[in-house]
């Protein structure tokens, strides 16, 4: 969870939920980001509070600009925000939530190159879910 430096919020090193919705959200906007959109109603459609959206935005940057100038909260994956390295927002993990993020890799059907294939299997090492014995 993204907020602004100096939000009331930042006095937890874990943020709940609930907590979080009484403030107004940033969001990813459900054309420019469609997964990362879904995924995000998703946690929120589950949550006892109806959240209140302030905007929708195009990209992190934007989003990042927004929450440090107060107009609300958001949501991203904390490493992609890290590396914007922003003075006017923090970064709060969400409590007893580990959400996450499904990201998909579409490609053609043919033999994959050299490199490709070097990815696919790293990838594979590196996030095999616990206990699938069936992925390669």
């Amino acid at each position: 969870m993204i907020v602004p430096t100096r939000h009331p919020l930042l006095a937890h090193a874990q943020v709940k939920l609930e907590d979080a919705l009484k403030f107004p959200l940033v969001l990813c906007h459900p054309d420019a980001a469609s997964g990362c959109h879904d995924q995000i109603q998703a946690l929120l459609d589950g949550a006892a509070i109806t959240p209140k959206i302030a905007d929708h935005v195009t990209s992190l940057g934007v989003m990042l600009t927004l929450v440090g100038a107060g107009y609300g909260i958001g949501f991203a994956i904390g490493a992609q925000v890290q590396t914007w390295q922003r003075p006017d927002i923090a970064i709060r993990p969400l409590a007893g939530i580990t959400p996450t993020l499904t990201t998909y890799l579409l490609r053609r059907q043919s033999e994959p190159s050299e490199p490709m294939k070097r990815f696919l299997q790293r990838a594979r090492r590196l996030f095999r879910p616990q206990g699938d014995v069936h992925a390669p």
